[in-house]
């Protein structure tokens, strides 16, 4: 017998959602076959099954979001005594109802707790009997509206003032659902546990712009500026590793590996591919094939879970889109990202004249908690530097 469990596909997951069943209960599988899709906050990817068997249980619905590390289907084994396994899936089901009957209770304390709190507070609202009425016909939390009668009491007219102003406002909704949820939760638990700054900084492409054009006429290669940077980057982080390290608690763990994302927009959300080891990836073709192909099959979701697990850095460019300059926000694993904005001529003072240059802005978001802003200059100018000077790092 063997228990499917919830992947822990990176340092940052801490549950994933189950998208897809590909079998049913009492279906045969094989070992390596996938048997269900998950989604998390970075890819929905494919599990497969870890032995030959039949599908004997299924634990977890679809939609249903489960822990790391917990069961999530059972599969029976040939020989396997179906009694004993039953007994097993049993114990797991048992399990479950009491955390989640202990989860509840909490919650229910939490809710009391709120409630009294909701109350004390609402005694203190000055408010006519008449608005009390009308705010709860309208299903309106009298501590959103603002009094104007005598020492800040809630009229009726108050009331009917809020109730236009939410008619107002009245629209198509969309909910936040899928990965576009869990891109919700994971940005805003970084807006809420890091600290950032963001630096930006101007680089003269005139180098990239030369390189990539060589590598045109001399080899009809089409070198993506994407790979220029990802070059760029690696290198610099090897010069600067507490830029590719990681928060633990009280601790920093500085990451031996450097393994660049590029973030990337496709039909089904933002995907974030890994190129593992970039800085091992001396030869510059050889990185470009890496770069293009991940960016291709992130667009046709089909990366797989390697792909898109254990990053350390991430490289976002918004060029394509005519963005010059943003705040790309910190992956929450993470201590820093660097976004690149368009490249545009512009009017560059050079040697005392005045020159047309191919200009491109990056902007660094760096974990104040970890990273000073000299630091932050420091590491930024260069990355401006090896970009400067990419000729040198390629050939």
């Amino acid at each position: 017998m063997k228990v499917v469990i919830m992947p822990k596909l990176d340092l940052a997951m801490d549950s994933g959602s189950i998208v897809e069943w590909f079998k049913k209960e009492g279906e045969s599988v094989k070992e390596g076959e996938p048997i269900l899709t998950i989604m998390t906050q970075k890819v929905t990817t494919e599990i497969t099954s870890p032995a030959n068997g039949v599908l004997h249980k299924i634990l977890a619905e679809v939609n249903e979001e489960v822990p790391v590390g917990e069961p999530i289907a059972v599969i029976a084994e040939e020989g396997d005594d179906i009694e004993a396994v039953n007994k097993q899936v049993k114990e797991i089901l048992e399990k479950r109802v009491s955390a989640k009957v202990e989860v509840k209770e909490v919650v229910e304390e939490v809710k009391e707790e709120v409630k009294e709190i909701e109350l004390k507070e609402e005694e203190r609202v000055r408010i006519s009997p008449a608005a009390r009425k009308l705010a709860e016909e309208y299903g309106i939390d009298i501590q959103q509206i603002k009094g104007t009668g005598p020492q800040g009491r809630i009229t009726k007219e108050d009331v009917l003032r809020v109730v236009e102003e939410l008619k107002a406002k009245k629209g198509k909704i969309i909910p936040i659902t899928g990965i576009r949820k869990i891109i919700a939760e994971r940005m805003s638990l970084s807006h809420k546990i890091i600290p950032p700054v963001t630096y930006c900084m101007e680089v003269d492409a005139t180098d990239m712009v030369a390189v990539r054009r060589m590598f045109k006429e001399r080899e009809n290669i089409d070198l993506s500026y994407n790979t220029l940077i990802i070059k760029a980057v690696a290198k610099a982080l090897l010069d600067y590793p507490i830029f590719n390290s990681t928060v633990e608690g009280e601790n920093v763990r500085l990451i031996d590996d450097i393994n660049i994302g590029l973030a990337v927009a496709t039909d089904y959300g933002l995907v974030v591919p890994i190129i593992h080891n970039a800085d091992k990836k001396e030869d510059i073709r050889e990185l470009d094939k890496i770069v293009r192909d991940l960016i291709e099959r992130a667009r046709q979701n089909k990366l797989s879970i390697d792909e898109v697990t254990n990053g350390t850095f991430i490289v976002t460019n918004l060029g394509m889109f005519k963005i010059d300059i943003f705040t790309p926000i910190i992956f929450p694993d993470q201590v820093a990202i660097l976004g690149v904005g368009r490249m545009v001529e512009k009017p560059v003072v050079a040697d005392g004249q005045i020159k047309i240059k191919p200009i491109l802005t990056l902007s660094l978001t760096a974990d104040h908690r970890v990273i000073d802003g000299a630091l932050a200059a420091t590491f930024l100018n260069r990355v401006t530097e090896y970009l400067e000077k990419i000729s040198s790092l390629v050939q």
